[in-house]
Order: structure tokens, then C-alpha cells, then sequence
């Protein structure tokens, strides 16, 4: 057996510690596979069986298929003996869905050969759910940028990945920000994601975000004890640059002049921006009185509708007096919302449902 895979004759006296002539053949075939490999990756007996108590199979696979296994890794894709060491399960893949992984035009955005090297894990599934999960990606648009963060994701099964994805867009906070680069992490947590809406709700708190999803548990449960219910408002920002066109970083030194901006979900802004969109106001109108958006769309809808009875308003009328202008609608629309709290930002409070998931 041991000149099927090419041992060198030095190996065979490493037989004689495993006394195999008073073995069956079955365990025989086990010593021998052992020896070959830790010949063939340079392992210490000891470090092996652990590896295998940890991945069984290893023992049961045969030796032609385990050498072509550690030929294809660590020829074509470039595993040194220390990276198969540490995983170990690479041993028991299968060379030739490996092969079929290789021949794919991409994975996760990059080259499968490069991504290989990076999660080795993927090598473990087949090569059948990997065309899958790339198809379900390409029918809901998410741009290689939101997958190549997320590679995990491929250790889902497609139908998993599917289910989930439907849950997230029907969800409108989280379907506003679908094309977001870490929109996916929601579907490879989304245990961890139903409990903490959980624990968010219990606490009476309404606002939430991409990032407090699945941060780590340290920083969840000192928002939660902090209760102070506000956001890095990073959600908000990213919906607001994309949709108005305008650098991130020079949106939120807009909005930090506003005290509590931070307290007004995506969602909130976003239905607020689609009703401005219905009234024809446009997009540079809408940057100029940008703190709009952070309003109630019930208040906004009321000054709006009862801005020509304002005293004073004739001041803002067109030249035939009949219409408001234009350009001054919304920064009067402020004023108003603004003017019963005494300019402090206070008119934004309301009540807001966290999303179910």
C-alpha cells in the first residue's frame, strides 16, 4: 500500500511502532494512512490523532484519493505543510469538487484559487451549492463588494440563503439599505439578529442599525445599558449618500449640527425622502433643509399643508402672489416644525417600531 502513494523505503520502519502484524486489515489500512501522512505533512503522531478524533473520516479515506487531495492544495493552490496542519480537515475534501471550485468564474467577487487560500473551508461543500448561491446573488443584485465581506455565507445551504434573503427584503428598514456592503452579515446571524430586535423591543428601544446586529456582545449589551438609544447613524448615511449623491463624511458634518440626529432610524429618513420626491422637491432642495428628513412624516405633511396660513408668509409669495416660492418651502417647513421646541431640535421625537425579522 505504501508504494501506491510513493513513500520513500525510510518510512517503513515507522510500521514496526504500530506492531500492524497483530492488526486487522482495516486497522492496518489506518496505520498505513496515518504514516503517510504524517510523512506527507510533516505531523507528529500525537497532533494528528487529535485532528483525527476531531474529523474521523480522515481514516476512511483511501490513500490515492488523500494524495491527490494534498497534491491539487498545496501544487495548484499553494497550501504549505503548516497551513494543512492547522486544517487538518483539508484531508478528507474532495479533489475533484475541489478542481470543479477552481474551474468557477468567481467566487465571492474573487478568483477561486485566491479565495481557496483564504477560506479553506469552502473546499468542504460542494461544488453544486457554491453555483447555487452565486445564481442567488446575481437575482437579487448584491454587488461582489457586500459577498466578498461575508464569505461565510457560502457555508449556508441555498435554499437557507434564499429564505433569508426574502425575510430581509420584506423588512423595510433593511431592504432600503439591500445593495449595503454588510447587508448579508443579517442573513448569516439571523438567530442572532431575531434576538437582539428581541432584547431591543423588551427595553423599549426603537432605534437600531446594520452594525448593532451583529456587533460583538460587548458593545450590544453596553447599548443596552447605556439605553441611550441612538445609533452611529452609519445606515442613515450610507441611505443618504447614495440617494443624494453627496460624500459620507461631508453628510454627517452636515447632520452633526443637529443634536440628535442620531436618533432617527434609515427608515424614518428614507419614507421621508420618498414623500418629499412625491411633492416634486428636489434633490439639492432636499440637501439644503436636510434636517427635514429627520421629522415625522405626520408634522411634515401638517406644516406643509397649512404653511400658507403662517403669519407672515406673504413675505415668501410669488410675484403673483398666489404661490409660496418655491426655494423657501422647506426651510419653512423647518421653522415651523422647530419654532413650538424653541429652535432645540426637540420636534423630531416619535414613536418608531423596530423592524420583525
Amino acid at each position: 500500500m505504501a508504494s501506491f502513494v510513493n513513500m520513500p523505503d525510510s518510512i517503513i520502519p515507522k510500521f514496526r511502532e504500530f506492531d500492524v502484524d497483530s492488526k486487522s486489515f482495516i486497522k492496518i489500512q489506518e496505520i498505513v494512512a496515518q504514516v503517510f501522512i504524517m510523512w506527507r505533512i510533516n505531523i507528529a503522531s500525537d497532533k494528528l490523532d487529535i485532528g483525527i478524533k476531531r474529523y474521523p473520516r480522515i481514516n476512511h479515506k483511501s490513500l490515492r484519493y488523500m494524495q491527490e487531495t494534498l497534491d491539487l492544495i498545496q501544487n495548484e493552490i499553494g497550501f504549505t505543510e503548516e497551513k494543512i496542519r492547522s486544517q487538518i480537515y483539508l484531508l478528507h475534501t474532495d479533489a475533484e469538487n475541489t478542481r470543479a471550485l477552481l474551474q468557477l468564474d468567481q467566487i465571492g467577487g474573487y478568483k477561486p484559487v485566491d479565495i481557496l487560500k483564504v477560506y479553506p473551508k469552502i473546499m468542504t461543500y460542494p461544488v453544486e451549492n457554491i453555483i447555487k448561491i452565486n445564481q442567488i446573488f446575481k437575482e437579487y443584485n448584491f454587488p461582489l463588494t457586500s459577498v466578498s465581506k461575508v464569505m461565510d455565507i457560502y457555508t449556508l445551504s441555498p435554499e437557507s440563503i434564499r429564505e433569508r434573503l426574502n425575510l430581509i427584503q420584506k423588512v423595510p428598514q433593511f431592504n432600503l439599505l439591500i445593495d449595503h456592503p454588510s447587508i448579508l452579515k443579517l442573513a448569516l446571524y439571523q438567530k442572532k439578529v431575531k434576538h437582539r430586535l428581541k432584547v431591543l423591543e423588551e427595553h423599549k428601544m426603537k432605534n437600531t442599525s446594520i452594525h448593532l446586529l451583529f456587533a460583538n456582545d460587548n458593545v450590544f449589551d453596553k447599548y443596552i445599558e447605556e439605553g441611550a438609544d441612538r445609533t452611529r447613524g452609519d445606515d442613515s448615511l450610507y441611505f443618504l449618500s447614495k440617494e443624494l449623491s453627496v460624500d459620507k463624511k461631508d453628510l454627517r458634518a452636515i447632520l452633526n449640527r443637529h443634536p440628535y440626529w442620531y436618533h432617527v432610524s434609515a427608515l424614518v429618513i428614507s419614507e421621508n425622502l420618498k414623500y418629499l420626491y412625491s411633492k416634486n422637491f428636489t434633490k439639492e432642495e432636499i440637501l439644503k433643509s436636510i434636517f427635514v428628513l429627520l421629522y415625522p412624516k405626520s408634522v411634515i405633511e401638517k406644516e406643509l399643508l397649512y404653511l400658507k396660513n403662517q403669519p407672515g408668509i406673504e413675505t415668501c409669495l410669488t410675484a403673483d402672489k398666489k404661490e409660496i416660492r418655491k426655494e423657501t418651502v422647506l426651510p419653512l417647513v423647518l421653522y415651523f416644525m422647530e419654532q413650538p421646541h424653541n429652535f432645540s431640535g426637540a420636534g423630531i421625537w416619535t414613536n418608531q417600531k423596530l423592524p420583525q425579522i
